[in-house]
């Protein structure tokens, strides 16, 4: 799934197991957000969590010299598609025993 290109991800999420979300209050941990620079020119990938406080914020790769920053934010208005992996996409987890 992540050796797909952005906007393939972006304009067919249903093709890799996600779904679009709609609105701006079912928010979880762990969706995925980018945006369209226009005319279809998706670039920037984050992903939503909640910090200690229950405030979505975004982690996400910034310039290279940065690397990875999850400090910021999320608002909605400033990314163009929010997708979900459905729920058939999760495993439900296998308990090991330890004998």
């Amino acid at each position: 799934m992540f050796q797909v290109d952005i906007a393939v991800l972006a304009t067919n999420p249903t093709n890799y197991g996600f779904t679009k979300i709609t609105g701006n209050s079912d928010i979880l941990n762990a969706d995925l957000v980018s945006h369209d620079d226009g005319g279809g020119k998706w670039h920037h990938i984050g992903m939503v969590y909640p910090d200690e406080k229950k405030q979505a914020k975004i982690v996400q790769a910034a310039d290279s010299d940065i690397g990875v920053t999850s400090n910021a934010v999320y608002k909605p208005n400033e990314w163009g598609y929010r997708i979900r992996l459905t729920d058939n996409m999760i495993k439900t987890p296998v308990l090991l025993s330890h004998h």
